[in-house]
């Protein structure tokens, strides 16, 4: 059998790592489990709340890309007949190429982050992601 210890690491484990692989589901499925049976101050409840707000944020900001991408290629589209056809496909696939490049880098540094914070949480640390909103705070106040 694992010590109480390692069971709690496991979870701040999953939180951090399980958050790259299954955005909000990780975090929020360990949250949802040890809520109640773990003290409000402990790391474990910390952890995971820093991982559901990290995650929080990268979807924001993925969605946001996206929206922003889809009215530009909406207004592109309705005004294809005003302006000069080319210029305009050109554009739309500059800002398409600039977008994907955006959302990959935000890809990669989810993976830096998370991977950071589940070696921090791991040796005992509450990881606090940088550029983090924090969406849900609430939860541990």
């Amino acid at each position: 059998p694992i010590s109480r210890h390692e069971a709690e690491k496991i979870y701040v484990l999953i939180s951090h790592l399980g958050g790259f692989f299954l955005t909000l589901l990780a975090p929020l499925i360990v949250y949802l489990l040890k809520k109640d049976e773990i003290p409000q101050n402990d790391w474990v409840m910390k952890n995971s709340v820093n991982a559901l707000n990290f995650q929080s944020t990268i979807i924001s900001l993925l969605l946001g890309i996206f929206l922003l991408d889809w009215i530009l290629f909406k207004f592109i589209e309705s005004n294809m007949t005003v302006f000069n056809y080319k210029a305009l496909s050109n554009f739309a696939g500059f800002v398409g190429f600039i977008s994907i490049l955006a959302m990959l880098a935000l890809l990669v540094f989810d993976l830096v982050q998370c991977v950071i914070a589940a070696s921090k949480a791991a040796s005992g640390h509450i990881y606090k992601y940088p550029y983090s909103y924090n969406f849900i705070n609430f939860l541990i106040s």
